[in-house]
């Protein structure tokens, strides 16, 4: 019980939900956690529902969204519970307007977007998942960027450019160690 309290501390965000109230148990010992939709429709939730990332709105809310930005988001909200993020507000229907603001396209390289190579990331590693820091990335770029925020990865690469455009320091390493191997072959 204490397990889903601290993961779900009562005024915590999931996607849609607010927690409003401790976890009670149910009569075959599951914790049920008291929410309040952004639709203002109140109810109690499994915690392994909230856990899992399987509920993130009411059943109202959840009508009409595409199931497979509801993937993403569900997604994204496993990543946030691994690691320990608990400010978590992005559902289905946030990840769809704004992917429609991104123009369909991937924010790092451009590249366009289907459902099937999407993925939900953060600006900042300071902050969340809220509607604000949280953009559509294809999953390339997400494999690039490893455990990068974006802005991280964006001032990554900027420096990889500027230090491949100011200099040629990679090429110069490789024929001067590639100059050493020989004359140690020589000695």
């Amino acid at each position: 019980m204490s397990t889903y309290t601290s993961l779900f501390p009562t005024g915590s965000v999931i996607g849609e939900w607010t927690v409003i109230g401790e976890p009670a148990m149910d009569n075959r010992s599951r914790a049920k956690i008291p929410v309040r939709c952004s639709c203002g429709n109140e109810t109690e939730v499994y915690g392994y529902h909230l856990k899992r990332g399987n509920s993130t709105q009411c059943e109202n809310c959840s009508r009409g969204t595409s199931p497979t930005y509801r993937g993403i988001a569900n997604k994204a909200h496993r990543s946030a519970i691994i690691g320990g993020i608990q400010n978590f507000q992005i559902t289905a229907n946030s990840l769809s307007k704004s992917c429609e603001e991104q123009s369909g396209t991937c924010i790092i390289s451009g590249e366009a977007l289907t459902t099937d190579n999407s993925v939900a990331v953060r600006y900042s590693s300071n902050e969340g998942y809220t509607i604000e820091n949280t953009a559509l990335v294809s999953e390339t770029a997400k494999g690039l960027m490893g455990t990068m925020c974006v802005n991280e990865y964006v001032l990554h690469c900027y420096n990889v450019v500027q230090n491949a455009t100011n200099q040629s320091p990679i090429e110069d390493f490789f024929d001067k160690r590639g100059k050493e191997d020989e004359h140690a072959d020589d000695e």
